[in-house]
């Protein structure tokens, strides 16, 4: 398993957690979704939970994920679902309107199966986003 953030903060912390929980086999990189640091059709899963709404570039993070997913490999993307015209830490999510258009991006962008829900979890909503890379 592959950890990837543009900041060496959240790197380092989340070394310390994965250290402290004793997990084994898991690197961190310093990167971004737009540019991942990791080989094409290499993965066989990507995911980002909730920092979809950090990307600078989703259309460029959706067509990375594409890149460096194996024939076949999953997309999860998850964020919390927010109201629109939510401001500040009530806007670190997706509207249903943005979930919209990133299902739209990423099936525009060659994924296949693309699937958008709701999931309630708790006393949140979440969007979920799943695709899947297209057969070699």
């Amino acid at each position: 398993m592959i950890g990837v953030d543009p900041s060496p903060e959240m790197l380092g912390f989340a070394r310390r957690l994965t250290s402290l929980g004793r997990v084994d086999g898991v690197d961190f990189l310093e990167g971004s979704a737009e540019s991942l640091p990791v080989d094409s059709a290499s993965a066989t899963v990507v995911w980002a939970v909730q920092s979809v709404h950090h990307w600078l570039d989703r259309g460029r993070g959706v067509k990375e994920s594409l890149r460096v997913l194996a024939p076949r490999g999953r997309l999860l993307l998850m964020e919390r679902a927010v109201a629109p015209g939510a401001r500040g830490l009530a806007a670190h999510g997706l509207t249903d309107n943005q979930a919209g258009e990133l299902a739209r991006l990423i099936g525009h962008t060659g994924f296949a199966d693309v699937a958008r829900q709701i999931v309630r979890v708790g006393r949140r909503n979440l969007v979920v986003v799943t695709a899947s890379a297209p057969p070699s």
